[in-house]
């Protein structure tokens, strides 16, 4: 993000997160909608840039959620934990991105 003022360019380093939501199928909708919601807010006022996937349910949104990831220029991820999650699908989700 750039500010121009009085022929200076200043250059705002406004970090961008992408938000990872993981869930498990029986979980009230509402609820979870309800922590992403929240969980989105508290990030964005710390003055940092935040962008959601859809939540990982089941396998099936897992290839769905990487690829938004891989999409996104981000400095960092938070992996939300909303309720009960499958290990697997954090894993799977995620194990491109450990810098190991």
């Amino acid at each position: 993000s750039y500010l121009i003022r009085k022929k200076e360019m200043i250059v705002l380093n406004i970090p961008k997160v992408v938000l990872v939501p993981f869930t498990y199928p029986d979980y009230p909708r509402e609820v979870v909608s309800h922590f992403i919601n929240e969980s989105k807010k508290m990030v964005s006022e710390l003055g940092i840039n935040v962008v959601i996937t859809e939540p990982v349910i089941q396998e099936k949104d897992v290839e769905k959620a990487r690829e938004k990831i891989q999409k996104e220029d981000f400095d960092f991820i938070i992996a939300l934990l909303v309720s009960w999650v499958e290990a697997p699908n954090l894993i799977a989700t995620l194990r491109d991105f450990f810098k190991i």
